[in-house]
This record gives C-alpha cells, structure tokens and sequence, in this order.
C-alpha cells in the first residue's frame, strides 16, 4: 500500500469490518476482461464465503479461472470542502486476493446459509424463521445454490477520514 499511513494491521478491526460490513464486491476474469460482481458475504473461519445461483456468467468464470479478488467497505460519505480538490471519501475498506473453491460439504453449505440470513435478518425475524419450515427452505437451498468460498492469499486495509 502506498499511503502506509492510512493502512490498517490490526486483525481485530480487520475482522470486524470483514463481519459489519453489507456488501462485497466480486472481481473476477471473464475473457480477459475484468468482471466485478456485488454479493451478500460472511467471514466466517479465516475465509470470504457467499452464495450464488448455480448456473451464470459468475459461476463460469470462477470454474474457468479460480483466482478472485474481492472488496468490502464500510463507508461513512464525503468530505466536503471548499476546495473541491480536497474533497475526501470516509472509509474503512479491505481487500482480498484468493482462490474460489465450490463448497461441496453438505454441512459447511448449510452453516454458511444459515449464517447469512443471521447476518442480513433482524434477530427477531430470524427467530420467527426457525422451525421446520425454515429447516425444509434450508434444505432446498443446499440442494440448489452453490456456496464458494474465498481462500485469503493476500489481504489489505485501508482506513481514511475515519473519526470515532
């Protein structure tokens, strides 16, 4: 990283933005030509993991050429100022490079599935979620998504404007 003082080592904040954070982008290669994608994500186990549908342009690539980035942020607007030169961005950012792998262990798809709607529901809606019905959605999710998981090779973080 060039600006050394904006750079985060801290594993614990690391792994704090990589579990608050909303959205990750995606950055794969689809015939030479960069292809990023938005998905829903968790950290879970050292790893990025996410869901997808089982056919598409993403799940094509990532069979063709497993190497990926990926980036999340946690963003907290612009910075004004009258100069619009010296206009800024609030942020705290992470970027991975890794390899994607299909997860193929039944279990490990389902604890994924069920820690992303942890994730993405209020407590109180993913309470009322439980029970069989949700167990037999879960069911069908296994069976017909593919879940992928990140292997971190290489990770940075970036923090800037960033005032608790």
């Amino acid at each position: 990283m060039r600006r050394k003082d904006k750079e985060i080592n801290d594993n614990k904040e690391i792994e704090e933005i990589l579990t608050e954070s909303e959205i990750g982008i995606v950055g794969m290669v689809v015939d030479d030509f960069a292809y990023s994608v938005p998905v829903n994500f968790i950290y879970y186990q050292k790893a990025v993991y996410f869901h997808s549908a089982n056919k598409g342009k993403k799940i094509e690539a990532l069979k063709k050429n497993n190497n990926v980035s990926f980036l999340t942020f946690i963003d907290r607007g612009v910075i004004t100022d009258k100069n619009p030169c010296n206009a800024s961005q609030s942020f705290k950012s992470v970027i991975v490079q890794g390899k994607a792998e299909f997860v193929k262990d039944v279990y490990l798809k389902q604890v994924v599935l069920d820690e992303l709607v942890k994730k993405y529901y209020k407590e109180s809606e993913y309470t009322a979620l439980k029970g069989n019905d949700f167990q037999n959605a879960l069911y069908k999710a296994v069976n017909g998504v593919e879940v992928i998981k990140i292997s971190i090779d290489m990770l940075s973080c970036k923090i800037s404007h960033w005032n608790d």
